[in-house]
């Protein structure tokens, strides 16, 4: 199971006039953000919302309320599938993969309510991959962090509000959201939030999101462009047909093999033989198709759900703009390819300009930005919608764009933000990324985990950190410390830190000795590093180890995001406020990764958590959902050997 898986009465608005150049759009750009009261969203004035709410409104500050609530129920249950032509055993939502889109508005509240129907014994959660639960780190959906596993015979109900940032396609929380995202299943039984947040896209993710236990969020809200039609999310992923936790085995001797397929909004192609293969339908699977109409300029919300390959997207005959990375709106810039890592998503925009004169379908491309694995021809493009024509597949190209994130200098969000001086020893508080020998780290082994702290992460289920930190009185990191074993791997930030300073942290990925023994037979890659109830900036990135006398961050209005890469060899600085009170996890987003313990938990205003879920009413609650996981694991996960091996996240 644990294998993968603001509210203030202002309003600040500044001017966004734009000459284009080479790295911009030649689509319509708004004429100004200082939108007249009452206006109203529509193609011609996409970065207004309503009344003086639009692209400029700093989210974390101030959002609206709609007043509407949006209810939907997911039922997680075990089902056979072929979304490439090859029966595989699969844990769904609603019986669909990708699970149902999940849509609201920016100000409405979400209402979600969970049911675990799985026959196998687990346990479940769902976690709303993105979104900040800014003061309710309580419905952050992660097992043995911010809560117990959701147990088979029980719904687990939680109507707490939630806070977040922006609107889109999003994980399953939709509180202050507004851009696109996903949902992953990890459980509370139900989730209540407002979606605070501008217009995005994000995901939805279960326990096992590797096994199909995901679904899209979409947060309608602002664009800082002008467009026609919203065609919502594009989920990319690799596709596998072994079981995750055979593959997490796999895994611990460095012998994971490729995907079997890759996959756009759930469908794609496997090539095999029905005669000699029961698994086999020996039917060739549609592909997804999108309908563009000349002239027209469209939205798309691309997200990549993957478990270990950072994808490489474009479209033939098509350039796009760029206008939101994660859920952060950005100054548009104007490209016709982009790397997205796992967990990351992208806002675009694309006007239906294509040359038609030799043909009117056009290939959605994405592949793996090491190299060719799979075919990269996952969707297409029809100027006809009645067309059935594949158009030709072209040579090979993208070859050598690389894997490194977008350019940091092309990504300037639309609300800016001053990076403040540093309130923690960041050298001396250091996060590395690298292999260690298991089950014992002294001893050389063919086995080996990953490590970002002290330890490769291990929680138990039983026992999630938010649990540790609220039954300890006016809880400091000093006496939280002897609370923690080694492998809960927490990094407690000062209680003494005032809210709304930051913090910064240096994450390395530099091969030690050891690390090179072990890369002798396995690849070293880059790492997709996501942190939970933030929104981070990106000071510093490269693929040269860290080096001091190099370090010149810029501190006005740098990239922020929630999920960046970590270079091959390199290292990257990240910074972010001290101001969302909760145990917060920080994992690479490569699913064998984190199952194998590459993650730390950031321990953020102990003192305030108690507090907030008392008031919010769950306090209890959160107690006896581990009682009663407690009891459905010792009498019957147990005895079936549905028990916990990978780290539990």
């Amino acid at each position: 199971m644990g294998l993968f898986a603001r509210l203030w009465d202002f309003c600040l608005h500044f001017p966004l006039f734009y000459t284009v150049t080479n790295d911009q759009s030649p689509l319509d750009l708004p004429e100004n953000a200082l939108v007249p009261d009452g206006c109203v969203n529509s193609p011609k004035n996409r970065s207004c919302w309503f009344g003086n709410f639009d692209i400029s409104t700093d989210y974390e500050v101030i959002t609206p309320d709609t007043g509407k609530v949006r209810e939907y129920t997911l039922v997680i249950g075990n089902s056979v599938i072929a979304p490439d032509g090859y029966l595989f055993p699969a844990m769904l939502i609603n019986g669909t993969y990708p699970g149902p889109t999940i849509e609201a508005d920016w100000g409405d509240t979400l209402r979600v309510t969970v049911h675990n129907n799985l026959t196998n014994y687990n346990g479940t959660s769902i976690h709303w991959h993105g979104i900040r639960q800014w003061n309710s780190v309580w419905q952050d959906g992660v097992t043995g962090v911010t809560q117990c596993p959701i147990p088979v015979p029980i719904g687990r109900t939680n109507l707490e509000p939630l806070s977040m940032g922006l609107p889109g396609i999003t994980a399953i929380s939709v509180c202050n959201i507004r851009m696109a995202s996903w949902v992953s299943g990890y459980p509370f039984n139900k989730l209540m939030c407002r979606a605070l947040a501008l217009p995005a896209t994000k995901i939805w993710r279960g326990t096992d999101s590797r096994g199909g236990q995901l679904g899209p969020i979409k947060i309608n809200g602002p664009t800082i462009i002008n467009y026609d039609v919203d065609i919502g999310p594009i989920l990319l992923t690799d596709w596998y047909h072994q079981d995750a936790f055979e593959l997490y085995h796999e895994e611990l001797d460095g012998t994971l093999p490729d995907p079997s397929s890759y996959l756009l909004n759930g469908k794609g192609r496997y090539y095999c033989c029905s005669k000699t293969d029961p698994n086999c339908t020996g039917k060739t699977p549609s592909l997804q198709s999108i309908s563009f109409e000349k002239g027209t300029i469209y939205k798309l919300s691309i997200v990549n759900t993957a478990t270990d390959t950072h994808f490489t997207f474009w479209i033939d005959g098509h350039n796009f703009s760029i206008v939101g990375t994660d859920f952060v709106p950005i100054r548009p810039y104007y490209t016709d390819t982009i790397n997205i890592a796992i967990g990351q998503r992208y806002d675009i925009i694309v006007e239906a300009d294509a040359d038609t004169t030799k043909g009117t379908d056009f290939w959605i491309h994405a592949r793996d930005c090491t190299g060719i694995v799979q075919p990269s021809t996952l969707g297409i493009i029809r100027y006809q919608p009645a067309s059935t024509i594949e158009p030709p597949i072209p040579p090979p190209s993208r070859l050598c764009y690389g894997c490194e994130d977008e350019p940091r200098e092309s990504m300037r969000p639309v609300v800016e933000r001053h990076v403040g001086s540093s309130s923690n020893d960041f050298e001396d508080q250091y996060l590395f990324a690298g292999l260690q020998n298991w089950p014992n780290p002294n001893i050389t082994s063919d086995l080996h985990k990953w490590i970002l702290a002290n330890s490769t992460l291990q929680i138990d289920w039983e026992f999630p950190t938010i649990t540790m930190i609220t039954t300890v009185n006016e809880p400091t990191c000093e006496k939280l410390a002897p609370k923690f074993p080694d492998q809960y791997a927490p990094i407690c930030l000062d209680t003494n830190i005032n809210t709304g300073n930051w913090v910064y942290f240096l994450i390395q990925s530099t091969l030690s000795g050891e690390e090179k023994r072990l890369y002798t037979y396995k690849i070293h890659t880059s790492h997709p590093i996501h942190l939970h109830g933030h929104d981070f900036t990106i000071l510093d990135q490269k693929t040269t180890p860290w080096n001091e006398s190099e370090f010149h961050p810029n501190l006005e209005n740098p990239t922020r995001r929630d999920v960046v890469m970590l270079p091959v060899n390199g290292y990257v600085v990240i910074a972010f406020r001290v101001d969302n009170p909760g145990p917060w996890l920080m994992h690479c987003h490569i699913a064998w990764h984190a199952s194998s313990g590459l993650a730390a938990q950031f321990i953020e205003q102990a003192d305030k958590v108690r507090p907030l879920m008392v008031k919010a009413g769950v306090y209890a609650d959160v107690d006896d959902l581990c009682r009663v996981w407690g009891d459905w694991y010792q009498n019957h996960s147990i005895p079936m050997n549905a028990t916990q091996e990978d780290s539990g996240i």
